[in-house]
């Protein structure tokens, strides 16, 4: 194992042997046995590990009788006052929006269907032309052009 890769290895996982790669320890340790600079790397980083063992963040100050007297001299029916929702709205009318669209899909469907109008349009010109080449077409009963 070369000193960078040793190093890498104690800056991810500490001084401990036992928190290295079971791949990587027995190189490691044969490193450390051989290389004095090895064993600098390794001393620093073990008291950097006891310095961060030890350590423990300080608690939140809070000054309880100050935040005991301004909840006391708040309103208590205070209503919550909160921003109008400008979705609300909108969402109405994109969903009214939305049901006179299909309703009008719907109808116009239906008169089609109705009236016939479909079946009628058989008498353009040019329509039997379309439609017997789309018959050709999918029976593949004779040229296509």
């Amino acid at each position: 194992m070369k000193l960078s890769r040793f190093h890498r290895l104690i800056e991810t996982h500490g001084a401990d042997p036992q928190r290295w790669p079971a791949e990587l320890r027995a190189d490691a340790v044969a490193l450390v046995a051989s290389s004095p600079e090895a064993r600098a790397l390794l001393a620093t980083a073990r008291s950097l590990d006891d310095a961060l063992a030890g350590w423990q963040p300080a608690p939140p100050a809070i000054d309880a009788a100050g935040l005991a007297a301004r909840l006391a001299e708040a309103p208590q029916d205070a209503k919550l006052r909160t921003a109008p929702d400008p979705g609300a709205a909108w969402s109405l009318t994109i969903g009214w929006q939305k049901m006179a669209g299909l309703a009008t899909v719907g109808l116009a469907g239906l008169v089609v269907g109705w009236t016939g109008i479909a079946t009628e349009m058989t008498g353009l010109p040019g329509f039997d032309d379309a439609f017997e080449l789309g018959a050709a077409f999918l029976t593949m009963d004779g040229p296509l052009w």
